[in-house]
């Protein structure tokens, strides 16, 4: 089974959304795709002027939701994977608090 990572979506039966960050073998790193959108943007003066006044998760939120959007569209080539199918597959490693240094 391939999984793009970052690319496609897994989703738990909560309606929880994972990106795959990393595969060893027969073992595969997930983390919440909130987070992972969350932390990996940077602050700086123009991100603040672009979005001030605006929630602090708004965008990554509206960035997974667009994502969804393509990807329920067929829009784009990612998958909508359910946890249950990956783990038919691969040992799942879910780690939500990942270090993004």
């Amino acid at each position: 089974m391939h999984i793009t990572k970052r690319g496609d979506i897994i989703v738990d039966r909560y309606g929880n959304y994972y990106y795959a960050v990393a595969r060893q073998g027969d073992t595969i790193q997930l983390v919440n795709a909130f987070m992972d959108l969350t932390m990996r943007r940077r602050i700086d003066d123009d991100y603040i002027e672009l979005h001030k006044g605006k929630l602090v998760g708004e965008r990554s939120l509206e960035l997974l939701k667009g994502h969804l959007d393509m990807i329920m569209n067929k829009k784009n080539r990612f998958k909508l994977i359910p946890l249950e199918t990956l783990e038919q597959h691969f040992t799942v490693i879910i780690d939500n608090l990942i270090d993004h240094n």
